[in-house]
């Protein structure tokens, strides 16, 4: 007997908040987020939690700053939520990110994956058929996919439902 599933399917596609570049010895992988950074979680996390929908699973880049970003957004979910890392989603390509989500469980109707761009403004650009420029960081982007079955998305599935972005800090 299987699980039954929604008629579609809701995904979160975060890009991490903002990066430190001042420590040259680390690698890119290893970079921290800055002070702003450590401003925007935050923000993102609070618009997150006053969502309809909620992701039930966090999927995110091991990377340093993309890993932080998902913790904090995990902290103010009012539900206890699975995080995951995958390391595919560092540097991935439109097409391994589409690979990725096609792999996601149907036990799972919202999910919210946490990375990097370019792969991720290109994603949502080609799920939800927009033209909308580069994500700035910590970017939150909701998508209802027009899907049954996660293995089902491909280009032109979504509707974009939300897109937030923390607030401009004054110069």
């Amino acid at each position: 007997m299987s699980k039954k599933t929604s008629s579609y399917k809701a995904l979160f596609i975060l890009r991490h908040a903002k990066s430190s570049w001042s420590d040259h010895q680390l690698s890119d992988f290893e970079r921290p987020l800055n002070r702003r950074g450590y401003e925007q979680a935050p923000q993102i996390a609070e618009v997150l939690s006053k969502k309809t929908t909620l992701p039930k699973k966090v999927i995110s880049s091991p990377a340093n700053r993309a890993l932080t970003t998902a913790n904090f957004m995990l902290e103010l979910l009012p539900e206890k939520v699975k995080l995951k890392t995958d390391p595919r989603i560092y540097e991935a390509t439109v097409n391994a990110l589409l690979y990725q989500i096609q792999e996601i469980s149907d036990t799972k109707d919202c999910v919210m994956i946490v990375g990097h761009n370019p792969g991720f403004s290109d994603l949502v650009n080609v799920l939800s058929q927009q033209k909308m420029p580069p994500l700035p960081t910590c970017a939150l982007v909701e998508l209802r996919l027009n899907i049954e079955h996660w293995s089902e998305a491909m280009p032109e599935c979504a509707t974009l439902i939300g897109f937030d972005k923390p607030p401009k800090n004054p110069a």
